[in-house]
């Protein structure tokens, strides 16, 4: 990852609905906002990407939020990556139609991981990301309420070779801790020859940018911003302080 920016990214877990919600561990779901004005706000800060992730969409058999991926793409000038209910690359065809530069699928690779490849030969490796949400060393689903039985690190190898072009890596158990991120899963992946954007507890802004020389190409951060324990601001201040390249 040599000279290369890392990327401070703002994860909006969605309900449809509800807008944007947080708990901890992916349990005890509540509701802080609205999606457009929360995410034009982390734009505002500086955020070099917006992440939205539908974490009900595929539990209640619902499709894309094509209306509210058009609604960001309008409100939005960094990358928007779109996550919930994708299931066929005509659904991946839909959401990059509205405006999402890449795609994180989760539940619907793991039943059929041929959709990997599938959309990666119709987008590009680039547009396609795993989403591995990993409690146990096993892969989880269903917005980490089901496991299956699958080795995490495993199945992500597997992902990027079908063509994912990207892993999402969440540690379930740190989600919404603001406790610190899972470095120890960051470096099962270090070989990953495609970038891996780490979630799940990040705080403080040295444990961020900690998992940044360690290897991940960005971190994926929600409730740290959500609650205002970090800002934008201070974690990219932290970045420039350890040299890594950051924009600004």
């Amino acid at each position: 990852m040599s000279g290369l920016c890392r990327r401070v990214v703002a994860r909006l877990d969605l309900k449809r609905g509800l807008g944007v919600i947080k708990g901890c561990r992916l349990e005890g779901l509540r509701r802080l906002g609205a999606p457009r004005e929360m995410a034009r706000q982390y734009e505002d800060q500086g955020a070099d990407e917006i992440l939205a992730l539908d974490l009900t969409a595929s539990l209640y058999g619902q499709g894309p939020d094509l209306e509210l991926v058009r609604a960001l793409n309008r409100d939005l000038t960094i990358p928007l990556t779109y996550g919930g209910g994708v299931r066929s690359v005509e659904d991946v065809r839909a959401v990059m139609r509205a405006g999402a530069e890449m795609i994180a699928i989760n539940t619907a690779a793991l039943a059929d991981p041929g959709l990997i490849t599938r959309c990666a030969k119709a987008f590009g490796s680039q547009a396609v990301v795993i989403s591995a949400e990993v409690k146990g060393g096993r892969a989880f689903y269903l917005g980490g309420r089901e496991s299956s039985g699958r080795d995490a690190l495993d199945w992500a190898h597997e992902a990027v070779e079908r063509g994912a072009g990207e892993i999402l890596l969440t540690a379930i158990d740190r989600d919404g801790t603001k406790a610190g991120l899972d470095l120890d899963l960051l470096l099962a992946l270090a070989d990953s020859p495609v970038p891996v954007l780490l979630s799940g507890g990040a705080a403080p802004a040295g444990d961020i940018v900690h998992a940044m020389t360690t290897g991940a190409s960005g971190v994926a951060i929600g409730a740290a911003l959500h609650d205002g324990t970090l800002t934008i601001a201070a974690i990219k201040a932290a970045m420039v302080d350890a040299g890594v390249e950051v924009r600004m």
